[in-house]
Formats: structure tokens, sequence, C-alpha cells
């Protein structure tokens, strides 16, 4: 039954994270979305950041029990103050009504097929594939293995090195609320070289012995990455279709959740066969060619570019 129940809570999360994506566009004007995605993305990154040892420190002082209660609280909450958001339609065309197996099925090959159209949501795909595969080198277990065998650390620079990264998104993220203009502005620059940058990081990180500088690259590595992430989320929602935006973000939704799977499957066999250093020379190939994706594509991550529209098109 807990399985069941731990299924059923994945499967409602898919469901609201492409909703939650695609209502930023239809509360902010379009001049507020950058800043509107970086407060959300930091908040969201500082949940995960306090959210592990604040859980921990309830169980230890009153139970399990507790903690369900007071998520439950929370989930009500949620809701109660999803209901009170005003929120202007900008289209009443649907892409698919009625009911049943059929429309069902239509919804979701429309949401893939308009992301192969888009070259938005196309560049953006296949960058999310790539990175979903290179972002396997995160997972626990292989961060377990990676203070063991080459940090020569104890058990606990696991947690460090994951609390940092959360740290250095929360970071770049109210960087990005502060600077919103100017990053918006420079949205090409974060987008091209983000993966580059990315990539070299995380050979920095897979090569080094000293837990001090794998601190130091965790850190960067969360702030880079929430500079691209905010970037590429932006123009999405600037560029696609309004009424599609659940559809699309569905679409990356699926991507990341197949890759990660993939990922952490692949990554965790490099490491028990060849060793922890090859899993992150993969890693870094990987955002290579994700930024190898990007640099093809660079005359849509334009700011100027942006303000035209929807672009269709394609990347091959």
């Amino acid at each position: 039954m807990v399985y069941v129940f731990v299924s059923l809570i994945a499967f409602l999360d898919g469901i609201n994270n492409p909703i939650k994506n695609s209502l930023v566009p239809f509360i902010v004007s379009k001049e507020e979305i950058l800043k509107a995605n970086s407060f959300v993305n930091t908040l969201d990154q500082f949940i995960k950041l306090s959210a592990w040892p604040i859980g921990s420190l309830i169980v230890s002082v009153g139970s399990p029990f507790l903690l369900i209660n007071i998520t439950l609280l929370f989930y009500v909450v949620s809701s109660i103050l999803m209901f009170l958001l005003h929120i202007q339609e900008h289209t009443k065309k649907k892409t698919a009504q009625g009911k049943g197996l059929k429309n069902f099925l239509l919804s979701i090959r429309l949401g893939w097929e308009y992301t192969w159209r888009n070259v938005h949501a196309k560049s953006i795909s296949f960058m999310s594939f790539f990175e979903g595969i290179g972002n396997g080198v995160w997972i626990s277990a292989i961060l377990y293995m990676y203070v063991k065998e080459q940090l020569h650390v104890g058990e606990e620079w696991w947690g460090y090195i994951n609390s940092v990264f959360f740290g250095g998104m929360v970071i770049g993220g109210l960087l990005s609320v502060k600077f919103s203009q100017s990053v918006e502005k420079n949205q090409q620059f974060f987008v091209l070289f983000g993966p580059f940058c990315i990539a070299i990081v995380t050979l920095l990180f897979g090569t080094t012995t000293h837990g001090a500088l794998a601190l130091l690259y965790s850190a960067l590595y969360g702030i880079i990455e929430q500079w691209k992430l905010i970037c590429l989320q932006t123009i999405l929602q600037k560029n696609a279709r309004m009424d599609a935006l659940p559809h699309v973000f569905s679409v990356q939704g699926v991507i990341s959740s197949v890759t990660f799977g993939i990922s952490a499957l692949l990554m965790s066999f490099i490491a028990d066969v060849y060793g922890i250093r090859f899993s992150f020379y993969l890693s870094v190939c990987c955002f290579l060619i994700s930024g190898w994706i990007s640099y093809r594509q660079r005359k849509i991550w334009s700011y100027k570019e942006n303000q035209k529209g929807e672009i269709t098109g394609t990347i091959l």
C-alpha cells in the first residue's frame, strides 16, 4: 500500500509541475515572467534545502505521523491558495474537447506534435535529454561512492555537497530576482555558455580529491544551472502558445523523468565497472552535446528575437 500511495503522489506531482509552470504567464505580465520564474525557482530550491533537516527534526522530536499530518496541512493550505489565484484567460482555444480515452490520447499526442514543430520547445527538449543523462552523476549512490572512494572523507560530506548545491541554486535564483532585467537581456549568453560552463565545473568536480574544492564546484554548478534553467523556462513561456504550455511542459517533465531513470542506471553501472571518474567523463560529454545543440540554435535564444513571438522550425 505504501508503494501504491507513493506512486500516486508522484503521478499527481507529474500533473502539478507542468500546470504550475504554465500558470506564470497567465498571472504576471510578459515583462515580469523571468523575475517571477526566478522567485518561484528560488523558493523551490530553498524549500528543498531546508525541508530535509526540518523534517528530520520533526521526526526526532515528535513522530513520523506528526510529519505526515503537517505535510497534509500544507497541501490543504496550498490547494486553498490555488483557488484564490486570479487567472486571466488569454485564449479560448482548446486543443482537445470532450471526455474519454480518445481525447485523452489526442491531448498527449498534441503535446509531442507541438514540441516537435516549435523550434524553442524542440531545442530545449533535445538539450534536456542529454542534460538529464549528464545529471545522473548527482544521484545519491554516485555521490556516496564519490565521497568515500575519491575524496576519502566521512559520509556526512554527501550531505554537505547536496546542501551546497541547493544553496548555489538559491543564490543563483536570488541574483536573478535582483538583476532580472539584466539576466533577461543577456539570456542568450546564459543559454549558450551555460552547458559548456557546467561541463567544465562537472569535470573539475569529478577529478578533484579535495573536499573544499568539491564544495566550491558544487555551489558553482548550482548557480549556473539555476541561471540557465530560468532563462530556458522564460524563453519557452514566451515563445509557445498559451494554450499549448501545459502540453509542452508535460513533455519536458516526461523527458526529464525518463532520462533521469536511464541515467541513474547507466551512471551506476559505469561507476561500478569502470570507476567514478568515468561516469563524470560521460556526464561532461552529455553537457557538451547539449552546448553544441544550444550553439546550433544560438539565434533563437536572443532577447530581441524572442520578442517577435512564436517561431517554428527544425534543429536537424
